[in-house]
Parts: structure tokens; sequence; C-alpha cells
């Protein structure tokens, strides 16, 4: 079962009209690897700025704590 977090991304992924199939392909199958939401919004963290607020809109999130989270990620994580 996919992950609440992977299943908006992928949404967001396929609003914009203007993305190649393969790109979306490509970008989706990060998040195989993920076991839990938070791991897929950590792997989210590609996004532009249009699809980071699309995902917070989709996820009820105030767009400026998701771009906090990314940042706290940012800082922790060696990618």
């Amino acid at each position: 079962m996919k992950l609440h977090v992977t299943r908006q991304v992928k949404a967001v992924l396929e609003e914009d009209k203007g993305l190649d199939k393969h790109y979306v392909t490509d970008k989706l199958s990060y998040f195989e690897k993920a076991k839990t939401n938070r791991e897929a919004l950590m792997l989210s963290s590609f996004l532009d700025r249009e699809g980071r607020k699309m995902l917070a809109n989709r996820l009820k999130m105030n767009e400026r704590d998701l771009t906090g989270f990314y940042q706290i990620v940012e800082q922790s994580y060696w990618w």
C-alpha cells in the first residue's frame, strides 16, 4: 500500500501537465524505499516552489511549515 504522502506527491506531479512521463516515473521510484510518511515527505524535497505549495495544500499544511520541515531535514541529514 502506498503511503499517503507518496499518493499526494504523485497527484502533484500528474497535475502538472508539462512534465514528461519518464520524469514522473523516475521521481516516484524514489518513494519505493520510504517506509513512513515522514520519510516520503523528506524525499519530496525535490519539488519546486509551486509543487511544494500544491503538496502543502493537499496535506492540509501551511506552506511555510513544509518549507521549514525541508530546511530542518537539509541541515540534519547527509544526502
